[in-house]
């Protein structure tokens, strides 16, 4: 009887204890610090003063004998590049202050459930970039690429890289790929800061970058991996140091830029120049680097009085639209005076211009061939997007922040071609949008109060709370 009531009390304890409610995953958190050099202003500002007026007041004679062709770009076309920038600010400051101004940062907190969906997202296109690059290497194979010639671009010989390209041309929706790279590279470094990736991985695909860089003489592929990557680092700096150096980021950005430059004109120009300069390397990258920049400028105004009097397509407007491969089949191959586009160009270049330096600019493009009217519409509806991604990033949406953090490099290439109307955007731009919708379709964390201040829920999984600097 009393081992009978000892074993009844027993269970009567036990069903009195109060019942745990079972365990959650934590959620993570990251903190994104914003800088005065991710608005635009600074950038176009810096272009207009560094780059535009020095050119439109350059004279003909004076331009011809630096970098040969003749001058195009004048105040006129300053007042219409100036027209062209102002739509985009001006539509990009309305878009930002209607919805709102955030300062300083904002300290954002992961759920579960978005930080796996993150760390899907980077598995999938990192694995996605290298089978670009396999895609690659094979189709080069059997278009006739050999090792020899790959040594003869390590060898730094004259015409390695184009015959290189000649026998290994991308295919489109499998080399297309390797775009996604750059946003490999910004979901990387927010797992990083949670502590859930190595460096090893995002190395390997910087190094990739950097050989098809060299290999194909092709700056940008590097750019496109390195300028996310950098921005990602700086907006979740942990350290007040980081921060400091993050803010001097435009400083440094002057001898980064010089450096890059140099290293890559080193290997491929200067071996054949050398003579022609007295093996002055200094001097030749002062005028190769102007000149970059300055017959960029010069170029787009050749692009805005000769493509405005041929009959032609919009293409150099919307390149991703007129590459995609189901345009020629809906709509026709897109022709410009009844070549393609860019045998055209190539012509305008031989004949007018120096054809060593191909870029084909922004603004004066679109008011070729758009007109001054579809000019200002075209930059107003892209300053409103940009606006409205900034404003998103932000307020803490990760999806806009990789879709601002892959096109920053646009900004920065704005000079010499406008880089999110090119099809190698595309990739990123289609990700980060289905990436943006899918957090925002997830069932949100709990908001929380933390010691950076008051938080808020955010759709996808996330809240965030505002810190001031």
């Amino acid at each position: 009887m009393n081992e009978l009531e000892s074993g009844v009390t027993r269970r009567a304890s036990r069903m009195s204890r109060p019942v745990e409610p079972p365990r959650q995953a934590s959620a993570e958190g990251i903190t994104l610090t914003f800088y005065w050099w991710l608005h635009p202003a600074p950038i176009l500002i810096a272009f207009f003063v560094f780059v535009f007026v020095p050119t439109a007041g350059l004279g003909g004679d004076a331009f011809a004998a630096l970098w040969g062709g003749y001058k195009y770009f004048d105040y006129r076309m300053l007042a219409i590049v100036t027209l062209g920038f102002s739509a985009y600010l001006c539509a990009f400051w309305a878009s930002t202050r209607l919805g709102g101004r955030g300062r300083g940062g904002v300290a954002l907190t992961l759920s579960p459930m978005s930080v796996g969906t993150v760390r899907n997202w980077y598995r999938i296109v990192y694995l996605a970039t290298l089978l670009g690059y396999i895609f690659w290497v094979a189709v080069a194979a059997l278009q006739g690429a050999s090792l020899a010639q790959v040594q003869a671009v390590l060898s730094l010989e004259q015409g390695a890289i184009s015959s290189l390209k000649s026998v290994s041309v991308p295919v489109a929706g499998l080399t297309t790929l390797t775009q996604l790279g750059p946003l490999a590279a910004v979901l990387w470094v927010i797992l990083r800061r949670l502590g859930e990736s190595g460096r090893a991985s995002i190395g390997f695909l910087v190094g990739i970058a950097a050989l098809r860089s060299f290999l194909y003489g092709e700056r940008l592929a590097l750019l496109e991996i390195a300028v996310p990557l950098l921005v990602m680092m700086a907006l979740t700096a942990r350290s007040q140091s980081a921060r400091r150096w993050a803010k001097r980021a435009p400083a440094l950005a002057v001898p980064a830029l010089v450096a890059f430059f140099s290293l890559f004109e080193y290997t491929r120009s200067w071996q054949f120049a050398k003579e022609s300069h007295g093996g002055n390397f200094s001097g030749y990258m002062v005028d190769r680097l102007l000149g970059y920049y300055a017959t960029a400028a010069n170029n787009s105004g050749l692009m805005y009085e000769h493509v405005s009097r041929v009959p032609g397509v919009p293409y150099f407007s919307a390149p991703a639209l007129w590459d995609f491969p189901l345009t020629p089949v809906l709509a026709g191959s897109a022709t410009v005076d009844g070549v393609a586009p860019g045998m055209w160009w190539f012509s305008q270049l031989v004949g007018f211009a120096n054809p060593n330096f191909t870029n084909v600019g922004s603004v004066l493009v679109t008011a070729g061939e758009l007109g001054l009217a579809g000019m200002v519409v075209y930059w107003t509806m892209l300053g409103l997007i940009a606006g409205v991604i900034f404003l998103r990033m932000k307020s803490g949406d990760l999806g806009c922040l990789a879709l601002y953090a892959t096109g920053f490099v646009g900004l920065l290439e704005l000079v010499r071609f406008n880089y999110w109307s090119l099809g190698r955007f595309t990739p990123c731009l289609v990700a980060c949008v289905v990436l943006a919708v899918q957090l925002r379709g997830q069932a949100g964390a709990s908001p929380h109060d933390d010691e950076m201040g008051d938080s808020r829920p955010l759709r996808g999984g996330l809240s965030s709370s505002r810190r001031e600097d």
